[in-house]
């Protein structure tokens, strides 16, 4: 009967294990999805529109700079979203201006507040194809800062979007991971019921004895 009492110990366990893993596997995955410091997003709109992310550390502030695909001659509203770098605490009332550089002379745009704390927009002009560098400059009570977006290009749009490597094999990796811990406690979950049932029957042979 201890033997016994061992083995469903080791079948709750696993079954114990297995829901444990299922319910936080995927939070792993996910964790700092919605906030990642530095790193290109993309996302998809209720219009099917595909929108770019870029954030970019400015001091004490980050600057998310966030448009549609970017392409010639077509004038897009482009938004900033700007917040404390520790905090995410949205920041008003700063000073912006977009400076662009590229094929043409440098332009620079003020950008607008909006009602929301902490965003910003503006309407980007017309630009033909090329390669254009991106900064914002912000002075927020006082404080200087500029956030360097690096180069961004001006291109026609592809009629299919380039997969994304990364993301690709990081879902590869935890669903093969999953895959194995799920193989090994149904391993486990199989040994443990056999052996229930082994003791049973011992039991049950000696109970006729």
């Amino acid at each position: 009967m201890i033997e016994l009492s061992k083995a469903r110990y080791v079948f709750l366990i696993s079954l114990l294990f297995l829901t444990t893993s299922l319910v936080i596997a995927p939070k792993i995955a996910n964790a700092h999805e919605g906030h990642d410091h530095g790193a290109e997003q993309t996302e998809t709109t209720q219009s099917g529109q595909t929108m770019i992310a870029r954030a970019k550390r400015a001091e004490d502030f980050e600057v998310t700079l966030k448009h549609p695909a970017l392409e010639p001659d077509k004038e897009l509203l482009v938004r900033l979203m700007i917040t404390r770098y520790e905090t995410n605490e949205p920041v008003s009332k700063a000073k912006v201006v977009l400076a662009i550089d590229g094929n043409n002379s440098p332009i620079e745009i003020v950008v607008m507040e909006t009602s929301t704390p902490g965003l910003y927009e503006l309407k980007l002009p017309p630009m033909p194809q090329g390669d254009y560098k991106i900064k914002a400059r912000l002075e927020v009570s006082g404080n200087l800062a500029t956030a360097n977006f690096g180069t961004i290009q001006v291109k026609p749009m592809e009629t299919e979007q380039p997969v994304n490597g990364s993301l690709w094999a990081r879902t590869a990796l935890i669903a093969i991971g999953a895959l194995f811990l799920i193989a090994i406690i149904t391993v486990l979950i199989f040994a443990a019921v056999k052996y229930v049932r082994r003791e049973r029957h011992i039991e049950e042979e000696t109970v006729t004895i």
